[in-house]
């Protein structure tokens, strides 16, 4: 039996399984509303200050990937050991850092995406 699903459905008792199936893969979830009356409900939209975060987040960690080349380089320069990268990968990665800290002012609505990768912004 194929049974249909929405948002806004209420079932009286148990509802079955094949709802929260529905809902898992509908962006959906099942709400107990009392009296053993259960709703199924739309996944609320992440705020504002949630994307933020979140891409906060990734350019952060985007960050934290790509700061232990700089460290190697100066390290290496520091102790005259021939380093991996090139001084213009070097200014690359320096420039790509900048681009990430500055990427919350890029525009209105930078939140709505996550930065770019350092391959992706090479390519650019």
């Amino acid at each position: 039996m194929n049974e249909e699903y929405y948002i806004g459905q209420i079932f009286e008792g148990k509802y079955p399984p094949s709802a929260a199936v529905w809902c898992n893969k509908n962006n959906a979830y099942i709400e107990y509303l009392g009296n053993s009356t259960f709703e199924i409900k739309a996944v609320p939209a992440p705020t504002i200050d949630v994307k933020k975060d979140t891409v906060r987040a990734v350019r952060n960690s985007y960050i934290n990937d790509i700061e232990w080349r700089v460290s190697r380089y100066r390290d290496q320069k520091e102790l005259d050991i021939q380093t991996s990268d090139t001084e213009e990968t070097y200014t690359n990665i320096l420039l790509y850092i900048q681009y990430l800290r500055d990427y919350p002012e890029s525009s209105e609505t930078w939140y709505e995406q996550n930065p770019l990768t350092f391959e992706e912004w090479q390519n650019n």
